[in-house]
């Protein structure tokens, strides 16, 4: 039987010392990965307004907005959104005048991209924004539009920096953002 010679074990724990080394690189290079990762990971919520305001002139009014927020600690690449509102798919936000009843036309209406922009980290973007004089004949008729558009779906699609995506929905019973893939752009 042969004798395990000093230079020999030394070459064992050599090798035994490399393949942890071997290791521990590998587990460093995965935490920093993770924490790169996370310093720009973007969470997208989507939230409406609806007030009543009173103009400079003393008229009463009724303010709707709806819109995109990044409430994460990097930018957002918003892709594609899809929306539907009363059965009817929006593709741009200045369809929705299309949706309300007859007799309602807005003072004000302010129309934003639904999809394939920037939002950086803690910035908002409209969506959509409309004002209504708020008067007791617009009164019906504005709360028949707001039925349609509390039911109404909404889903944006965004990607981080390093390409991970995420689709948060408006309403959501679960508001966490859903993972996939990736994002569809656009027309």
């Amino acid at each position: 039987m042969r004798r395990i010679s000093t230079q020999d074990l030394t070459s064992y724990a050599a090798l035994i010392v490399a393949c942890v080394a071997l290791y521990v690189g590998w587990d460093q290079s995965r935490i920093y990965r993770a924490q790169q990762h996370a310093d720009v990971f973007p969470v997208v919520e989507l939230s409406s307004q609806y007030v009543t305001q009173t103009t400079a002139e003393g008229d009463s009014v009724r303010v709707l907005l709806f819109s995109a927020r990044n409430e994460g600690v990097g930018p957002a690449f918003i892709g594609q959104g899809a929306w539907e509102i009363a059965g009817k798919n929006i593709t741009h936000a200045a369809e929705i005048k299309n949706l309300f009843p007859s007799g309602l036309s807005s003072i004000d209406e302010y129309q934003g991209q639904i999809g394939n922009y920037l939002l950086g980290a803690g910035e908002e973007k409209i969506i959509w924004q409309v004002t209504w004089p708020n008067n007791p004949e617009t009164q019906p008729i504005i709360q028949r539009f707001m039925d349609d558009f509390w039911q109404m779906k909404f889903d944006i699609c965004y990607c981080s920096l390093y390409e991970r995506c995420w689709v948060s929905t408006y309403n959501a019973s679960h508001p966490r953002p859903g993972r996939v893939e990736s994002c569809p752009i656009g027309n």
